[in-house]
């Protein structure tokens, strides 16, 4: 069973927090889609930090884990594309993991 990490940041890169209905929208469609999903929340509190050319940028990140029973590579590749234009970054990462089922 795949699952997947996505890695959202809470703030924009000038540091303005993202809206929340942005966040909403997101568990919204991940909801519909797999039926469910889990988010590691502000105890979980992951640190990014990401280069992009002479530029770092540090982020705050929470993580939305979906276990799925099939893996949509073209379904993913173009999600990744909406969070992208959504979330205002230039890239998000999408983390495959194969999880076993117990």
């Amino acid at each position: 069973m795949p699952q997947y990490d996505i890695y959202l940041p809470l703030t924009y890169n000038d540091g303005t927090a993202i809206e929340s209905h942005k966040f909403e929208l997101t568990r919204k469609e991940l909801l519909e889609k797999f039926g469910g999903f889990s988010v590691l929340r502000a105890s979980d509190l992951v640190e990014g930090w990401w280069q992009f050319g002479e530029r770092i940028i540090r982020d705050d990140i929470r993580i939305f884990r979906v276990v799925t029973d099939k893996d949509d590579e073209p379904f993913w590749k173009e999600y990744k594309e909406r969070l992208k234009t959504r979330f205002v970054q230039k890239d998000i990462l999408i983390v495959n993991i194969l999880a076993t089922k117990v």
